[in-house]
């Protein structure tokens, strides 16, 4: 599924965060380009404990602490295999 380009933003990315975390089939999730923050990534490490494999987050403005919380979130996932 993609997302992409369409300006969500941090509140739209923690609104979306528990629904991908416990998807049994989402594996794929695009959100280049949604106006991601450093809040938007903290949302994002939660979407990695779930089954995603790979998810794009190319062109948005994540920086040190949304990277750190992302960087922390990794050690927990068990099938993503890109980012």
């Amino acid at each position: 599924q993609t997302l992409t380009g369409n300006p969500i933003g941090d509140e739209g990315v923690r609104l979306l965060a528990p629904a991908v975390a416990h998807s049994r089939s989402l594996r794929v999730l695009g959100l280049f380009g949604c106006g991601i923050g450093d809040e938007g990534a903290v949302a994002v490490a939660q979407m990695l404990r779930g089954r995603l494999h790979i998810i794009n987050l190319n062109g948005n403005n994540i920086g040190p602490r949304g990277a750190q919380a992302i960087a922390a979130s990794l050690r927990h996932s068990q099938s993503l295999t890109e980012l």
